[in-house]
């Protein structure tokens, strides 16, 4: 299958994250936290973590809230949740940072790509559609 080809001020156009404005806005509260964390010397499990963890569940509306290193790991523990391991096949779009495939790898499982729709960059459900076998156990898509 080909892919349809995109210049790049199309996917210029995909609205990203702009973290020098959320660092703006949240600064002065990030250095203070961070200060706090030097102070004390607890980078793993300190009361900053603990903090976070709590406040993240809440605004969930859960029990229970895990912070974890990178991105990469949240997407390891969340395929382990659902019980992904060795001989497994995860559905996964192309059009994604690195991690995503390597978490599935991770776990011994295999990364299955479905293209992408060409209007949206989003994953085409009638691509995964063609993609789900019996060993299929997950689906991830990507929110740019």
């Amino acid at each position: 299958m080909s892919s349809p080809q995109h210049s790049m001020s199309e996917f210029e156009a995909i609205p990203q994250m702009d973290l020098a404005a959320q660092y703006a806005a949240n600064g002065a509260e990030i250095r203070e936290a961070v200060t706090r964390v030097m102070a004390s010397q607890r980078f793993v499990l300190g009361n900053e973590g603990a903090a976070l963890e709590t406040e993240i569940a809440e605004l969930c509306g859960v029990t229970h809230a895990v912070g974890v290193a990178s991105g990469t790991d949240a997407l390891i523990l969340a395929l382990r949740s659902v019980g992904v391991a060795a001989g497994d096949e995860v559905i996964l779009p192309p059009f994604t940072f690195v991690a995503t495939g390597s978490a599935v790898s991770a776990l011994g499982a295999t990364p299955v790509f479905a293209d992408i729709e060409p209007d949206s960059f989003n994953i085409s459900a009638t691509e995964i559609a063609k993609r789900i076998t019996p060993r299929t156990l997950a689906i991830i898509v990507v929110h740019l």
